[in-house]
């Protein structure tokens, strides 16, 4: 298995720049489709792709039915391509093809278009320990483990999309090597589990 590093200009991929490519390709048409949402952010960047994932199912488009499989399944299949060394993420066409309204993925896009800037202007390496060398392969299995366990809890109310921060969470960590972020994850999987444990 080879070494997962920062590659495929991560560091350089805004997540403003992402939410702005996405959104120019819902403009036309009712819907677009998982597969479309992939190639505008870029097949190349499992990272990219996994915290879009991410962030999706933490807006309130989580509320449609399925959407949190969905990203969950993205996720994992993202995840695991990158721990095997896969130069760019593969999905199958029974993903590829689900699609999304248009109005509702907008709406998401307009709720992360407001934390974009703030995310652009918040983040920077710092306690990089957290999310390089071992510590990032451990955060690639996460996000495996993390994806799959998505289509579970999304029969529990609001533990997926909490389940989606977190990964999020560590995701932007990743990206941008700022383990402050890594450590809010941390935080938010104590709320995940405190919740879980509350409900059973």
């Amino acid at each position: 298995m080879r070494t997962i590093t920062m590659s495929e200009n991560d560091l350089q991929t805004q997540f403003t720049d992402t939410i702005d490519r996405v959104s120019s390709i819902s403009e036309h048409g009712d819907t677009t489709t998982i597969g479309e949402v992939t190639k505008a952010v870029g097949g190349r960047s499992h990272l990219t792709v996994i915290l879009l994932a991410a962030a999706l199912a933490s807006t309130p488009l989580s509320g449609i039915p399925g959407l949190a499989t969905v990203c969950g399944l993205i996720i994992a299949l993202s995840s695991a391509q990158a721990l095997c060394g896969r130069d760019r993420v593969r999905l199958p066409k029974f993903l590829s093809r689900k699609s999304l309204n248009n109005d509702s993925l907008s709406g998401a896009l307009s709720f992360l278009r407001k934390c974009s800037s703030f995310l652009d202007n918040h983040t920077a390496p710092r306690f990089d320990i957290l999310v390089t060398g071992p510590a990032r392969t451990l955060l690639f299995s996460f996000f495996l483990i993390g994806g799959l366990l998505m289509p579970v809890l999304e029969l529990i109310p609001f533990s997926s999309s909490i389940m989606a921060a977190t990964i999020a969470f560590f995701s932007i960590a990743a990206v941008s090597r700022d383990g402050l972020w890594a450590a809010m994850g941390i935080l938010t999987i104590g709320t995940c589990a405190t919740m879980l444990v509350w409900l059973v």
